[in-house]
Protein backbone atom coordinates (compact mmCIF):
# COMPACT_ATOMS: atom_id res chain seq x y z
CA UNK A 1 0.00 0.00 0.00
CA UNK A 2 1.14 3.45 -0.63
CA UNK A 3 1.37 5.98 2.28
CA UNK A 4 -2.51 7.33 3.09
CA UNK A 5 -3.59 4.66 0.45
CA UNK A 6 -7.20 3.31 1.71
CA UNK A 7 -8.03 -0.66 1.34
CA UNK A 8 -11.39 -2.23 1.53
CA UNK A 9 -12.10 -5.56 2.86
CA UNK A 10 -14.93 -7.49 3.93
CA UNK A 11 -15.21 -9.75 6.96
CA UNK A 12 -18.47 -12.23 7.70
CA UNK A 13 -20.53 -10.15 5.54
CA UNK A 14 -19.15 -6.87 7.82
CA UNK A 15 -16.92 -4.38 5.65
CA UNK A 16 -13.99 -2.61 7.51
CA UNK A 17 -11.08 0.03 6.21
CA UNK A 18 -7.52 0.20 6.43
CA UNK A 19 -5.62 2.88 6.25
CA UNK A 20 -1.57 3.37 6.10
CA UNK A 21 -0.71 6.30 7.57
CA UNK A 22 2.52 7.75 8.63
CA UNK A 23 4.15 10.13 11.16
CA UNK A 24 5.81 13.01 10.48
CA UNK A 25 8.17 14.27 13.41
CA UNK A 26 6.76 17.29 14.56
CA UNK A 27 10.26 19.25 14.80
CA UNK A 28 13.20 18.27 12.19
CA UNK A 29 14.96 15.43 12.59
CA UNK A 30 18.62 15.15 10.61
CA UNK A 31 19.33 11.49 10.04
CA UNK A 32 22.84 9.50 9.21
CA UNK A 33 20.75 6.89 7.07
CA UNK A 34 17.97 7.13 4.17
CA UNK A 35 14.57 5.60 5.89
CA UNK A 36 15.87 5.43 9.41
CA UNK A 37 12.78 7.41 10.66
CA UNK A 38 9.68 5.51 9.26
CA UNK A 39 6.99 5.39 11.43
CA UNK A 40 4.12 4.03 9.25
CA UNK A 41 0.84 2.33 10.71
CA UNK A 42 -2.31 1.05 9.95
CA UNK A 43 -5.79 2.55 10.96
CA UNK A 44 -8.64 -0.01 10.86
CA UNK A 45 -12.08 1.15 10.37
CA UNK A 46 -15.43 -0.20 10.85
CA UNK A 47 -18.73 -0.01 12.71
CA UNK A 48 -18.40 -0.33 16.60
CA UNK A 49 -21.63 -2.72 16.43
CA UNK A 50 -19.15 -5.78 15.42
CA UNK A 51 -15.84 -4.09 17.65
CA UNK A 52 -15.96 -7.92 19.04
CA UNK A 53 -15.52 -9.43 15.62
CA UNK A 54 -13.22 -7.69 13.99
CA UNK A 55 -11.02 -7.08 17.03
CA UNK A 56 -10.79 -10.61 17.72
CA UNK A 57 -11.74 -13.02 14.58
CA UNK A 58 -10.46 -10.98 12.08
CA UNK A 59 -7.34 -9.49 13.17
CA UNK A 60 -6.11 -12.62 14.51
CA UNK A 61 -6.80 -13.81 10.76
CA UNK A 62 -5.05 -11.12 9.42
CA UNK A 63 -1.99 -11.66 11.23
CA UNK A 64 -1.82 -15.41 10.51
CA UNK A 65 -2.30 -14.88 7.06
CA UNK A 66 0.50 -12.33 6.78
CA UNK A 67 2.69 -14.67 8.55
CA UNK A 68 2.26 -17.76 6.37
CA UNK A 69 2.81 -15.24 3.49
CA UNK A 70 5.66 -14.16 4.86
CA UNK A 71 6.95 -17.70 5.34
CA UNK A 72 5.84 -18.69 1.71
CA UNK A 73 7.79 -14.93 0.41
CA UNK A 74 11.03 -14.97 1.88
CA UNK A 75 14.48 -16.08 0.72
CA UNK A 76 15.43 -19.93 2.46
CA UNK A 77 19.25 -19.86 3.41
CA UNK A 78 21.74 -22.25 3.55
CA UNK A 79 23.69 -22.75 7.03
CA UNK A 80 26.96 -23.95 7.53
CA UNK A 81 29.03 -23.87 10.85
CA UNK A 82 32.13 -22.17 10.85
CA UNK A 83 35.64 -22.96 13.19
CA UNK A 84 35.26 -19.84 16.62
CA UNK A 85 37.62 -19.21 18.70
CA UNK A 86 35.93 -17.73 20.96
CA UNK A 87 31.63 -18.34 23.02
CA UNK A 88 30.55 -14.47 21.29
CA UNK A 89 31.82 -15.21 17.83
CA UNK A 90 29.52 -16.38 14.96
CA UNK A 91 28.83 -20.10 14.75
CA UNK A 92 26.88 -20.21 11.33
CA UNK A 93 27.64 -18.28 8.11
CA UNK A 94 25.10 -18.67 5.37
CA UNK A 95 24.29 -18.16 1.67
CA UNK A 96 20.99 -17.88 -0.16
CA UNK A 97 19.41 -21.28 -0.65
CA UNK A 98 18.58 -21.61 -4.54
CA UNK A 99 18.54 -25.40 -5.06
CA UNK A 100 15.03 -25.93 -7.54
CA UNK A 101 14.78 -29.21 -6.62
CA UNK A 102 11.24 -29.80 -6.42
CA UNK A 103 8.98 -33.76 -5.26
CA UNK A 104 7.97 -32.71 -8.85
CA UNK A 105 10.84 -32.62 -10.59
CA UNK A 106 12.98 -35.83 -7.85
CA UNK A 107 13.91 -38.61 -10.15
CA UNK A 108 11.77 -41.55 -7.98
CA UNK A 109 9.39 -43.98 -7.99
CA UNK A 110 5.74 -42.16 -8.01
CA UNK A 111 3.95 -44.23 -4.80
CA UNK A 112 7.56 -43.51 -2.81
CA UNK A 113 7.83 -39.73 -3.29
CA UNK A 114 4.20 -39.34 -2.62
CA UNK A 115 4.38 -41.22 0.65
CA UNK A 116 6.98 -39.39 1.79
CA UNK A 117 5.90 -36.32 0.93
CA UNK A 118 2.58 -37.01 2.78
CA UNK A 119 4.52 -38.27 5.93
CA UNK A 120 6.37 -34.51 5.97
CA UNK A 121 2.97 -32.71 5.36
CA UNK A 122 1.73 -34.82 8.40
CA UNK A 123 4.55 -33.78 10.43
CA UNK A 124 4.48 -30.23 9.92
CA UNK A 125 0.59 -30.22 11.03
CA UNK A 126 1.31 -32.86 14.21
CA UNK A 127 3.28 -30.39 17.09
CA UNK A 128 0.05 -30.85 19.62
CA UNK A 129 0.11 -34.68 18.09
CA UNK A 130 3.61 -35.17 19.30
CA UNK A 131 3.35 -33.21 22.92
CA UNK A 132 0.12 -35.59 23.09
CA UNK A 133 2.52 -38.08 22.89
CA UNK A 134 5.45 -37.39 24.75
CA UNK A 135 7.99 -37.33 22.04
CA UNK A 136 9.96 -34.12 20.85
CA UNK A 137 8.60 -32.46 17.66
CA UNK A 138 11.17 -33.75 14.91
CA UNK A 139 11.83 -36.46 12.26
CA UNK A 140 14.63 -38.11 11.08
CA UNK A 141 15.69 -39.56 7.54
CA UNK A 142 18.44 -41.52 6.67
CA UNK A 143 19.70 -40.99 3.41
CA UNK A 144 22.27 -43.52 2.11
CA UNK A 145 24.16 -44.37 -1.29
CA UNK A 146 26.90 -43.18 -3.31
CA UNK A 147 27.62 -39.69 -4.67
CA UNK A 148 25.21 -39.05 -7.05
CA UNK A 149 22.20 -40.93 -6.21
CA UNK A 150 20.33 -37.93 -5.41
CA UNK A 151 20.46 -37.53 -1.53
CA UNK A 152 21.41 -33.53 -1.70
CA UNK A 153 18.63 -33.54 -4.26
CA UNK A 154 16.31 -34.85 -1.65
CA UNK A 155 17.06 -32.69 1.00
CA UNK A 156 16.41 -29.80 -1.16
CA UNK A 157 13.55 -31.04 -2.23
CA UNK A 158 11.97 -31.53 0.89
CA UNK A 159 13.52 -27.76 2.04
CA UNK A 160 11.26 -26.59 -1.10
CA UNK A 161 8.66 -28.52 0.06
CA UNK A 162 8.53 -26.94 3.33
CA UNK A 163 10.10 -23.82 3.40
CA UNK A 164 12.81 -24.93 5.86
CA UNK A 165 16.06 -23.48 6.07
CA UNK A 166 19.05 -25.84 5.87
CA UNK A 167 21.79 -26.14 8.19
CA UNK A 168 24.49 -28.53 7.15
CA UNK A 169 26.46 -29.80 10.12
CA UNK A 170 29.90 -30.26 9.43
CA UNK A 171 30.57 -32.86 12.64
CA UNK A 172 34.64 -32.76 11.59
CA UNK A 173 34.61 -28.59 12.61
CA UNK A 174 33.25 -29.65 16.04
CA UNK A 175 35.41 -30.15 18.79
CA UNK A 176 33.53 -31.01 21.65
CA UNK A 177 30.24 -31.64 23.24
CA UNK A 178 29.84 -28.44 24.48
CA UNK A 179 30.40 -26.90 21.22
CA UNK A 180 27.89 -28.89 19.55
CA UNK A 181 25.30 -28.33 22.09
CA UNK A 182 25.94 -24.43 21.34
CA UNK A 183 25.37 -25.13 17.49
CA UNK A 184 22.09 -26.86 18.04
CA UNK A 185 20.96 -24.44 20.49
CA UNK A 186 21.31 -21.68 17.80
CA UNK A 187 19.27 -23.28 14.93
CA UNK A 188 16.06 -22.35 14.48
CA UNK A 189 12.84 -23.94 14.46
CA UNK A 190 11.40 -25.24 11.33
CA UNK A 191 14.65 -26.88 9.74
CA UNK A 192 16.49 -29.29 8.09
CA UNK A 193 19.94 -30.48 10.12
CA UNK A 194 21.67 -32.12 7.49
CA UNK A 195 24.92 -34.38 8.57
CA UNK A 196 26.75 -36.53 6.33
CA UNK A 197 29.06 -39.34 6.50
CA UNK A 198 27.91 -40.61 9.57
CA UNK A 199 29.70 -44.12 9.97
CA UNK A 200 28.49 -47.03 13.26
CA UNK A 201 30.44 -48.81 14.18
CA UNK A 202 29.04 -49.95 17.56
CA UNK A 203 25.79 -51.40 18.35
CA UNK A 204 23.85 -48.34 20.16
CA UNK A 205 20.44 -49.90 19.15
CA UNK A 206 19.48 -51.50 22.85
CA UNK A 207 17.47 -53.60 21.86
CA UNK A 208 15.13 -55.29 23.98
CA UNK A 209 11.63 -57.52 23.70
CA UNK A 210 8.99 -55.52 23.50
CA UNK A 211 6.34 -57.13 25.84
CA UNK A 212 2.19 -57.05 25.20
CA UNK A 213 1.48 -54.80 27.95
CA UNK A 214 3.83 -52.02 26.63
CA UNK A 215 2.04 -52.77 22.83
CA UNK A 216 -0.97 -51.60 24.61
CA UNK A 217 0.45 -48.55 25.96
CA UNK A 218 1.84 -47.61 22.96
CA UNK A 219 -1.39 -48.35 20.52
CA UNK A 220 -3.43 -45.99 22.96
CA UNK A 221 -0.73 -43.08 23.33
CA UNK A 222 -0.49 -43.27 19.23
CA UNK A 223 -3.59 -44.64 17.78
CA UNK A 224 -6.09 -43.57 20.46
CA UNK A 225 -7.80 -47.49 20.72
CA UNK A 226 -7.54 -49.96 23.87
CA UNK A 227 -7.43 -53.13 21.33
CA UNK A 228 -7.83 -54.33 18.37
CA UNK A 229 -8.02 -57.65 16.51
CA UNK A 230 -4.12 -57.28 15.33
CA UNK A 231 -2.79 -57.19 18.88
CA UNK A 232 -2.91 -60.99 19.05
CA UNK A 233 -0.34 -61.50 16.12
CA UNK A 234 1.64 -58.16 17.22
CA UNK A 235 1.87 -59.94 20.62
CA UNK A 236 2.98 -63.22 19.25
CA UNK A 237 5.95 -61.77 17.04
CA UNK A 238 7.24 -59.25 19.97
CA UNK A 239 7.50 -62.66 21.74
CA UNK A 240 9.91 -63.85 19.04
CA UNK A 241 11.76 -60.68 17.84
CA UNK A 242 14.14 -58.05 19.49
CA UNK A 243 13.10 -54.63 18.49
CA UNK A 244 13.07 -50.97 20.68
CA UNK A 245 9.93 -48.89 22.04
CA UNK A 246 11.54 -46.50 19.54
CA UNK A 247 10.87 -48.77 16.42
CA UNK A 248 7.17 -50.10 17.39
CA UNK A 249 5.95 -46.01 18.15
CA UNK A 250 7.68 -45.39 14.23
CA UNK A 251 5.56 -47.65 12.96
CA UNK A 252 2.39 -46.84 14.79
CA UNK A 253 2.75 -43.24 13.87
CA UNK A 254 0.68 -42.10 11.41
CA UNK A 255 2.72 -41.15 7.98
CA UNK A 256 -0.71 -39.22 6.51
CA UNK A 257 -4.17 -38.31 6.83
CA UNK A 258 -5.12 -41.81 5.20
CA UNK A 259 -3.54 -44.03 7.73
CA UNK A 260 -5.60 -45.64 10.07
CA UNK A 261 -5.50 -47.70 12.83
CA UNK A 262 -5.59 -51.10 11.11
CA UNK A 263 -2.86 -49.44 8.48
CA UNK A 264 -0.10 -48.38 11.31
CA UNK A 265 -0.96 -51.69 12.70
CA UNK A 266 -0.28 -53.86 9.46
CA UNK A 267 2.94 -51.72 9.11
CA UNK A 268 4.34 -52.51 12.37
CA UNK A 269 3.18 -56.36 11.61
CA UNK A 270 5.39 -56.11 8.49
CA UNK A 271 8.11 -54.39 10.39
CA UNK A 272 8.66 -56.99 13.03
CA UNK A 273 8.32 -59.90 10.22
CA UNK A 274 11.31 -58.61 8.62
CA UNK A 275 12.93 -58.10 11.53
CA UNK A 276 12.70 -61.91 12.33
CA UNK A 277 13.46 -62.52 9.26
CA UNK A 278 16.84 -60.31 9.29
CA UNK A 279 17.73 -61.81 12.83
CA UNK A 280 16.91 -65.48 10.95
CA UNK A 281 19.19 -64.85 8.22
CA UNK A 282 22.30 -63.36 10.58
CA UNK A 283 21.74 -66.01 12.80
CA UNK A 284 22.36 -68.20 10.47
CA UNK A 285 25.24 -66.44 8.52
CA UNK A 286 27.09 -66.47 12.31
CA UNK A 287 26.43 -70.21 12.62
CA UNK A 288 28.28 -70.96 9.25
CA UNK A 289 31.34 -68.93 9.85
CA UNK A 290 31.73 -70.14 13.41
CA UNK A 291 31.10 -73.62 11.54
CA UNK A 292 33.97 -72.24 8.55
CA UNK A 293 36.03 -70.89 11.47
CA UNK A 294 35.96 -74.31 13.43
CA UNK A 295 36.82 -76.49 10.47
CA UNK A 296 39.54 -74.20 9.41
CA UNK A 297 41.05 -74.92 12.95
CA UNK A 298 40.40 -78.67 13.09
CA UNK A 299 42.88 -78.72 9.19
CA UNK A 300 45.11 -76.51 10.54
CA UNK A 301 45.67 -79.12 13.65
CA UNK A 302 46.26 -82.51 11.14
CA UNK A 303 48.71 -79.98 9.09
CA UNK A 304 50.72 -79.76 12.09
CA UNK A 305 50.72 -83.08 12.81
Amino acid sequence: MEDYEEVSDEYKGVRVWWVLGKKVPRTPVVYFYPGSYDERHYTLTFHKRYRELITGEYVNQVLEEGKAIAVRNRQRKLYKNVPCQAWYEKKWSHVYFEHPATFDTLAMASKKKEAIKKDLIKFTEGKEYYAKIGKAWKRGYLLFGPPGTGKSTMIAAMANCLNYDVYDLELTSVENNNELRSLLVDISSKSIIVIEDIYCSLDLSGKRKENEEEEEVLAKNYLEIESHELFHEIGSLLGETDITPADVAENLMPKSDEDDAGTCLKNLIEALKAAKEKAKKNAGEEAELKAEEANGSIAKGNASN
